[in-house]
C-alpha cells in the first residue's frame, strides 16, 4: 500500500490551496516571484501574503479579466500556470531614450506602449521605468464559403494553421497526410460550429494533441454547447452572433465575449470576424457576403449607408432583383475598433476571414495597439 506523507502547510507548492491575506508559505513565495517576473509585484519576496501581494494579485486578475478579489483561488492559479501570460515584453526606458524610439524599435504604434498595472496607454515615462508591450495573434484566412479553397494561394511553409473537418478528425492517417503537405504547420483547427463535440470527438482531439505535438484549436459558434477542457484543446475561436440591423454595434459582440470570459480564460480566446460583411434576406435568413456581393450592395443601395454606433459597421439597404435586403459592411474604422477592443480585453488574438481587399491595410494597422504575431490559416470548408 502507498504510504501517506504529512507535509507542512508552509512547504506546499503553488496550487494546493487558496491563498489570501495573512497566509505564509512556500507557495506564497512562488506566487510573489511569478508576479514580480510579470511586473505586477514590487515588494519583498518574503513568503508572506501581505497587502502588497494582495494588491498585485488584484492587478493581475483585472489584467486577465478575472474577478479582482485579491484571493489566489483556483481560477487565478490556473491562469498563473498558463504559458500565454508570458506573451508580453517589459522594456526599461534608458537615459535619453524617447518613447517614440521604443515604439520604433519594436515596430509598434505609440498606443501599444502601456502602463504595467492599468494596461492603459503610457502618456509619460520616467527614466528607468518599465513599459509594457503585449503580443497578440492576427490570423489571416480565405473567405468562409462552402467551396474548395485554392491552396495554391499559400506556400506550404507559410501556412502554420490548418483547418480540418470532423470526418478528418476521426481518421488520424488523413490528418497526417494533410500535415505533410504543409511542413510549417504548427496548429490544427477543428470546426465544431455546426456540430456539438461528442465524447468520441473530444477524445480524438485529445489524441491529436498528444500524437502530433501541435496546438489544437476548436472553432465554435455563438451557441457554445460545450467548451474544451485544458487537455482537450489549446484554445477556441469564437464567432460572435452578428445581427444585420440598424442597431448592431460593437457593444453587442463585446457583451457576448465578456460573458464567455466569465468562465473561459482570455489567453485562450480568439475572436472571428468576416471583413466582407453580412447580409439579411427578405426571408430573414442571414449569411456572409462575398467580395462580389459587397460590391453589389454598394451599387444597388436604396439609401445612403449609416454608421452604427462609434466606429461600427455601415448599415446598408439595397435591392437585388427587386428583393429588399439589408447588410452590415465594415470599413477601416470598424476594423481599427475591433483590433482596439481585442487588445483591451487582453485576448489571445483575432481571426479575419474575407481579407482579400484588406491585407495591406491590416499589415499596416495590426501593430498599432499591440505587437502582432501574424499567422496564415489554410481553410478546408468542403462538406
Amino acid at each position: 500500500m502507498p504510504r501517506l506523507t504529512i507535509q507542512s502547510v508552509y512547504q506546499l507548492p503553488l496550487g494546493k490551496r487558496a491563498l489570501k491575506l495573512g497566509i505564509k508559505g512556500k507557495d506564497v513565495l512562488c506566487l510573489q516571484k511569478t508576479l514580480a517576473e510579470l511586473g505586477f509585484y514590487h515588494g519583498k519576496e518574503s513568503g508572506w501574503y501581505d497587502f502588497l501581494t494582495r494588491e498585485a494579485v488584484k492587478v493581475f486578475q483585472r489584467s486577465y479579466q478575472l474577478s479582482a478579489d485579491g484571493i489566489t483561488g483556483a481560477d487565478t492559479i490556473k491562469l498563473l500556470q498558463e504559458k500565454r501570460i508570458w506573451n508580453r515584453i517589459l522594456h526599461q526606458l534608458e537615459p535619453e531614450q524617447r518613447v517614440a524610439e521604443v515604439a520604433k524599435t519594436y515596430g509598434v504604434g505609440i498606443e501599444a506602449l502601456k502602463d504595467l498595472e492599468s494596461r492603459k496607454r503610457k502618456q509619460r515615462v520616467e527614466i528607468g521605468e518599465k513599459i509594457l508591450i503585449e503580443k497578440r495573434e492576427v490570423i489571416f484566412a480565405g473567405l468562409l464559403e462552402k467551396e474548395k479553397v485554392n491552396h495554391s494561394n499559400f506556400r506550404s511553409e507559410e501556412a502554420d494553421l490548418l483547418q480540418i473537418t470532423i470526418e478528418e478528425l476521426k481518421k488520424p492517417d488523413k490528418v497526417n497526410k494533410i500535415k505533410r503537405q504543409y511542413p510549417g504547420c504548427q496548429g490544427l483547427i477543428i470546426n465544431f460550429s455546426e456540430s456539438k463535440p461528442q465524447k468520441t470527438l473530444r477524445k480524438a482531439s485529445l489524441r491529436l494533441r498528444k500524437e502530433n505535438e501541435v496546438e489544437v484549436l476548436w472553432w465554435l459558434d455563438n451557441q457554445l454547447s460545450y467548451l474544451p477542457r485544458r487537455e482537450e484543446a489549446d484554445g477556441i475561436i469564437f464567432s460572435p452572433l452578428i445581427r444585420v440591423s440598424d442597431s448592431y454595434t460593437h457593444e453587442k459582440w463585446l457583451k457576448q465575449v465578456k460573458t464567455l470570459l466569465s468562465y473561459y480564460p482570455c489567453t485562450r480566446l480568439i475572436i472571428h470576424f468576416d471583413l466582407c460583411g453580412r447580409e439579411r434576406l427578405k426571408s430573414g435568413k442571414e449569411q456572409f457576403l462575398t467580395a462580389r456581393g459587397r460590391k453589389i450592395v454598394r451599387i444597388n443601395k436604396t439609401a445612403p449607408p449609416i454608421r452604427i454606433g462609434k466606429n461600427g459597421w455601415y448599415y446598408y439597404q439595397y435591392k437585388l432583383k427587386e428583393e429588399a435586403r439589408e447588410a452590415l459592411i465594415p470599413d477601416s474604422k470598424t476594423i481599427r475598433e475591433i483590433l482596439k477592443k481585442i487588445d483591451a480585453l487582453n485576448l489571445r488574438g483575432v481571426l479575419f476571414t474575407g481579407v482579400d481587399s484588406w491585407e495591406e491595410f491590416l499589415k499596416e494597422e495590426m501593430n498599432k495597439y499591440f505587437l502582432a504575431n501574424p499567422r496564415i490559416l489554410v481553410m478546408n470548408t468542403e462538406e
